[in-house]
């Protein structure tokens, strides 16, 4: 979840406009279940590696469990 962090607060607010039209939910929402420590459903996961560029994969969002989630990653990898 850091690097998710750390990506949204090195974004300008036109960036982070772009970034929750992307992903569909907002920044504030991001951050709180970031320090929840809330686990991302997979559509979200998707949309916020997708939206990041890849800066924020789903195994930085899935650390434990993304191989379980995305089978085909762990092909990949």
């Amino acid at each position: 979840m850091k690097e998710l962090l750390d990506f949204v607060n090195g974004m300008s607010a036109a960036e982070r406009r772009e970034f929750e039209a992307a992903v569909k939910t907002s920044i504030a929402y991001l951050r709180k279940a970031c320090s929840k420590g809330q686990k991302f459903g997979p559509s979200l996961s998707v949309a916020i590696e997708v939206a990041s560029g890849g800066k924020v994969t789903r195994k930085h969002l899935h650390p434990l469990d993304w191989a379980e989630q995305w089978p085909e990653l762990k092909d990949a990898a």
